[in-house]
């Protein structure tokens, strides 16, 4: 049955008016379609790269460790994503010559430059590119560059590949994101930590140097303060090039109005000479802070930093931090006066927990991945989970959960357990239930398990030593 004339106007709005008597099927059709207007280039790249960026791979925002403690994906999710992404940037290139010559040059959002590449050839490629579309009013491909890592296993031995790096950096002044990575081996080129502050001050959000920067790292603090759009900053120190003699001085003064995430990575280091300098810092939106993998304090005292910044910092996660006194972790809790979620490691965790706090609602326990570990290593682990939990079901009035976060409960079935072994993690599993408080593993599931579901050794059957743990107990 066909549609009446007024159905069809209303469907169809461009239609002509309708007229007094219909016109015949054999009629032509008046109404001349005019083409609309061509879209501009800018508007096709924005399409472009709103259709083919990767998620969150240009992303600074806080996150905390409860919302992403994935141990099997991180990175290699985010990996495969970019490769997925790269091939759907060349099928989008492939629809025409003239959407070519517009997006191909977006394909660069993201660099990674390793040992094997020819990194050079990057340079000069992309040095080609602004310098050709400089002369046309563009400004190359390495504009588009948002996210660039480099790593390499040692720079001190690759001083052309240094100079390289510098060359692409300096070809891609709008990077939101940079990593420098290396081995263990303490030092970066001079030029390369130049190149960083000199191109990219504006738009850099996220700055992270994966490597110790060595001589460099006096230099680096004193450039530091023209990034101040920071949002993230992580240094890695196994030297002790940190300045620890005069923390005030003018050189090192810095605001930074949009940092909220600092997180500093060392090697049986003291690093309170470094955390007195940022204690001169102006941070105002500071929120989440990671000290990991430093020892004992030496004669100057962490104590500063948090005095300074204590206040703003909600997320902290620190593995071992103490001074001569052994009150530095109490100390800094004290300081902390808002913070929710705090982090610890689970052999240095009854010291960390002592002193408790009173807003803390979430509890992150890190070192409790035990497919893998020598029994020694569970039953020292085992040993400190046990006098952690009292400690936190006590000391902690606010708290809602405790997450494990390297612990996964099918990984935790595959292993075999003594029966006294069971019965603990049973009793928690209970008394944290009674309590009303979530005891959850890595992804935030509820830990929850059937004894039947556990592989027990039998009494016939003991677990094997490890050749290190004598005076250990079995």
């Amino acid at each position: 049955m066909a549609a009446s004339p007024t159905a069809v106007t209303m469907s169809l709005p461009r239609w002509p008016p309708q007229l007094a008597t219909p016109p015949s099927p054999l009629a032509g059709y008046s109404h001349t379609m005019h083409p609309s207007a061509k879209l501009p280039n800018e508007l096709w790249r924005q399409v472009f790269s709103f259709a083919t960026m990767v998620p969150r791979g240009f992303d600074t925002s806080l996150t905390s460790p409860f919302d992403f403690s994935e141990i099997s994906d991180g990175y290699n999710a985010f990996l495969k994503r970019l490769s997925k992404n790269h091939r759907t940037k060349q099928a989008i290139c492939l629809v025409s010559r003239k959407f070519r010559a517009i997006a191909q040059e977006l394909i660069f959002e993201y660099l990674f430059l390793q040992d094997g590449f020819d990194w050079n050839k990057l340079a000069e490629g992309l040095e080609t590119s602004r310098d050709i579309d400089e002369a046309q009013g563009g400004r190359g491909a390495g504009w588009y560059v948002k996210r660039l890592e480099i790593c390499t296993a040692n720079w001190l031995c690759k001083e052309a590949m240094g100079a390289a790096a510098a060359r692409v950096i300096r070809c891609c002044p709008n990077l939101r994101r940079l990593m420098i990575g290396g081995s263990d081996e303490a030092g970066i080129p001079a030029e390369l930590v130049h190149a960083v502050f000199e191109t990219c001050p504006q738009a850099l959000r996220c700055l992270q140097w994966a490597t110790d920067l060595g001589p460099q790292t006096r230099l680096m603090l004193s450039l530091l303060p023209v990034v101040r759009n920071l949002e993230f900053l992580f240094l890695y120190a196994t030297e002790l090039y940190i300045p620890s003699s005069d923390p005030n001085h003018p050189e090192y003064n810095a605001e930074f109005p949009n940092l909220h995430t600092l997180e500093i990575v060392a090697t049986d280091l003291d690093v309170s000479g470094l955390l007195n300098v940022m204690a001169t810092w102006k941070i105002p939106r500071l929120q989440h802070v990671i000290i990991t993998g430093a020892r004992q304090t030496g004669s100057d005292d962490p104590l500063p930093f948090f005095l300074a910044h204590g206040a703003c910092i909600s997320i902290l996660e620190f593995d071992y931090l103490t001074d001569f006194h052994g009150n530095a972790c109490d100390q800094a809790l004290a300081l902390c006066t808002s913070l929710q979620d705090l982090i610890l490691h689970v052999h240095f965790a009854p010291v960390q927990a002592r002193a408790g706090h009173p807003k803390v609602k979430r509890i992150g326990i890190r070192g409790l991945n035990f497919l893998d570990c020598s029994h020694s290593s569970v039953r020292t682990a085992l040993d400190s989970l046990k006098y952690t939990l009292t400690l936190v079901l006590s000391r902690f009035p606010s708290l809602e959960a405790v997450r494990l976060l390297d612990f996964e409960q099918e990984r935790f079935k595959l292993r075999m357990w003594r029966s006294d072994d069971v019965v603990q993690w049973a009793f928690w599993v209970q008394r944290f239930k009674r309590r009303e408080i979530r005891l959850e593993d890595h992804r935030g599931d509820v830990i929850d398990f059937a004894i039947s579901d556990i592989n027990i050794v039998l009494p016939e059957d003991p677990p094997q030593r490890c050749p290190h743990s004598r005076g250990l107990a079995n």
